[in-house]
């Protein structure tokens, strides 16, 4: 039976659930599996540089130990690594790095490729140098596969490259049947637009204001959590396409970078604030983020404690393992955050302070109130409350609210939005912009900066796109819209 090395580089197989283990009657341990998804983000790096060549190796994976008189297998499995020229410092293409084990005794590893390639290294318990004998070499050219046109596709494309518990941590949502994201989708779907043809679209701009400062489109991309699960450096990577495109980017509390070190990136950045139980170390963070040169930032108030979701718990995954946040650390969430907390957060920063996680017109309203710049009405994308109100049917009740005080407040909207469809949607029931979130991480998991990038450009396409057909020459035009919101 044959195998694409590319393939198997791009989807390596959880080892500790392999056939051949229940074959041998065994079961590979925890740290197999770990081991694999550290090799297979080191090959990411190495394909997402783009280099003129790769050494692609797929291989059988056993691991033996002293058992009586002989060896008894302790873990089967397969993996694909991946190096190239410039790749691991001190290592030169075609050298595998030694891989070591704690524990008593020999391990020996054998490393098979149909017959083609072939490595044999053993190594005791410690981490110094490794033998290896013989072998022919297997290079491919890297190629980048085309980049997929729907948000169908970029989930697809995702879902085949992300190890269960990476998927389940960037897919899932609270309850078991997922509920409010559903919803969240089929609510956008449900909004139908009245155009305005025949109009006068011969010079149109999609160009508009997001936090204050000038995007390409009415559009950021949403705070996420340690975006490192899905590509190497994937903070670096998601605020280097945003400065290409031209979009604004909210960084989370629970990056997987410094916000010093995005804010390099060029992008316009927005920073999102946890209410964090240590006080001096929530002051620490805002003040970085006014130092760093953010243009705004988001307060968190709907999630007084990370709920996770029961594909998560499922596959067991558990956060900040492989990857932690590395400004929060193990910091926890306060639950006991209320608006005179908000009230005196926006007293203290000299930043626009927005307040996300409104569902509620008597909520906008009460940031309003207390001198925030404006809210994001978003439910977590569903992953918080498995009943949450969908954020297309609290927009309306939030803009009429604010409609009748102050139209210069500013109202952002995100969860469940993927097409530029959706973002002009959400203009005409009356929001300044929008924010996307797991579309994001779905091209991120396909092509880090250039995945990233090709979401970006497909929803700023679609949005010019439907733009012009409901004969709007401006995103301003389209506040102008009549929506109708259907049964679904």
């Amino acid at each position: 039976m044959l195998f694409s090395p590319l393939s198997l580089l791009r989807r390596p197989l959880p080892l500790s659930r392999s056939p051949l283990l229940r074959l041998l009657g065994t079961r590979g341990p925890s740290w197999v599996d770990g081991w694999a998804r550290r090799c297979r983000s080191q090959a990411d790096v190495a394909v997402g540089r783009r280099p003129s060549a790769v050494l692609v190796v797929t291989c059988w994976f056993v691991g033996l130990r002293p058992w009586g008189g002989g060896c008894r297998p302790s873990a089967v499995g397969w993996v694909s690594l991946a190096f190239s020229p410039g790749f691991l410092p001190g290592l030169s293409p075609g050298v595998c790095p030694g891989v070591w084990l704690f524990g008593l005794g020999f391990r020996v590893f054998l490393f098979w490729q149909a017959a083609e390639w072939t490595f044999l290294m053993v190594g005791g318990g410690g981490h110094h140098g490794f033998v290896g004998f013989g072998g022919r070499k297997v290079v491919a050219m890297a190629e980048e596969p085309p980049a997929p046109f729907t948000p169908a596709g970029e989930e697809a494309a995702a879902r085949a490259v992300l190890s269960s518990p990476t998927w389940a941590f960037v897919f899932g949502a609270a309850g078991a049947e997922e509920t409010s994201k559903v919803a969240n989708r089929r609510a956008w779907d449900s909004v139908f637009l009245e155009h305005r043809l025949p109009s006068d679209v011969s010079r149109r701009s999609s160009g508009s204001v997001v936090f204050g400062v000038a995007s390409e489109a009415p559009i950021a991309v949403a705070p996420m959590g340690i975006p490192a699960q899905v590509w190497p450096h994937g903070d670096l990577e998601i605020a280097a396409a945003c400065a290409e495109a031209g979009i604004p980017v909210a960084v989370s509390t629970m990056a997987s970078a410094r916000i010093e070190d995005i804010a390099k990136s060029g992008a316009r950045c927005a920073f999102q604030l946890y209410w964090l139980r240590d006080a001096a170390l929530r002051r620490q963070l805002v003040a970085r983020a006014e130092d760093a040169g953010c243009v705004a930032l988001l307060i968190t108030v709907d999630a007084p404690v990370r709920r996770g979701s029961e594909r998560e718990r499922l596959v067991g995954y558990r956060p900040g393992v492989d990857v932690e946040p590395v400004m929060a650390g193990s910091a926890e969430i306060d639950p006991s955050l209320s608006w005179p907390d908000i009230e005196e957060l926006i007293a203290s920063t000299r930043l626009p302070v927005y307040v996300k996680g409104i569902l509620s017109p008597e909520g906008a309203q009460r940031a309003q109130a207390a001198g925030a710049a404006g809210v994001v009405v978003s439910n977590h994308g569903g992953r918080q409350l498995e009943c949450a109100l969908p954020t297309a049917f609290a927009l309306p009740r939030v803009n009429r609210a604010l409609h009748a005080t102050d139209r210069g407040f500013d109202v952002v909207v995100d969860s469940g939005i993927t097409t530029g469809t959706d973002v002009v949607r959400a203009l005409a029931l009356g929001a300044s912009s929008v924010l996307i979130g797991r579309q994001v991480l779905y091209g991120l998991a396909r092509g880090g900066m250039q995945g990233v990038l090709s979401v970006l450009r497909r929803i700023t396409a679609e949005f010019a796109q439907t733009l012009m057909m409901t004969g709007c020459a401006t995103p301003a035009e389209a506040a102008n819209l009549h929506p109708h919101v259907l049964d679904a």
